[in-house]
């Protein structure tokens, strides 16, 4: 491998569900801009959004904590384990 080609550190991240209704999205997407987190593609069901997103495993708790704080109760969130990191 040529001396000159950048390397690139592949970092797992956990997969989140986070489901919440339509009064909350912008809470969420206020802590989302707040958060190094990768977003996944929205789904609206009749009830609200449900986003996934990823998040490196020493944010998962601290995260989740501020999701919860920010939903007041209102929203879930499901961890879905490691995120596929293969390219």
């Amino acid at each position: 491998m040529p001396a000159d080609r950048p390397r690139f550190e592949v970092r797992p991240r956990w997969q989140l569900r986070l489901s919440i209704g339509f009064a909350d999205q912008g809470a969420l997407y206020h802590l989302l801009d707040t958060w190094d987190v990768t977003k996944g593609e929205e789904e609206y069901t009749p009830s609200g959004v449900t986003l996934p997103v990823q998040v490196y495993p020493e944010d998962q708790e601290g995260f989740t904590q501020a999701f919860e704080d920010a939903m007041r109760g209102n929203g879930e969130l499901a961890v879905l384990g490691l995120a596929d990191t293969e390219r």
